[in-house]
């Protein structure tokens, strides 16, 4: 398609298959300056100071990931996606638990898988924020249960 059409195949199917292509764009630009602050402040990120952008945009930042990075640097942004994926892999890929076990991973999983494709398009704050951790936390106690093989009874 981009062989014979004079833009990507990004931009045609922002154009024609999103809700509101004009928000998609403002987040392309906040993702290009939002890298770029993140670069240039790598390990430490810009703390609470101000991110470069252009003075007509606002301070906000529409991406969870991209928040962390360029705040607290790429460090603080690794290690959160780290231990996100470690407890979802983990949770994931447990094994041996019974059906009321397994519905209730199921739906940890589903909430995380959520919260992790929404986290792509706003930012976590307040209620919201501390609900995530919450949650990304209690989902562990599922790696404490005792499975079927272990139990010392079977």
């Amino acid at each position: 398609i981009e062989l014979v059409a004079n833009r990507s195949l990004l931009d045609i199917v922002v154009t024609h298959f999103l809700f509101d292509p004009g928000s998609y764009w403002f987040r392309k630009v906040i993702w290009t300056y939002g890298t770029a602050s993140t670069l240039n402040h790598p390990l430490f990120g810009t703390g609470l100071g101000d991110w470069e952008r252009p003075p007509w945009m606002s301070p906000s930042i529409d991406n969870f990931w991209l928040l962390q990075a360029v705040h607290n640097g790429l460090p603080a942004a690794f290690l959160i996606l780290l231990a996100f994926g470690s407890i979802f892999l983990a949770v994931g890929l447990k094994k041996g638990l019974d059906d009321k076990l397994d519905n209730y991973r199921t739906g940890f999983l589903i909430a995380m898988t959520g919260f992790f494709q929404v986290g792509w398009t706003v930012a976590f704050w307040d209620a919201a924020y501390v609900l995530f951790v919450f949650l990304m936390g209690s989902g562990v106690w599922i790696l404490d249960v005792e499975t079927k093989k272990s139990s010392p009874h079977s």
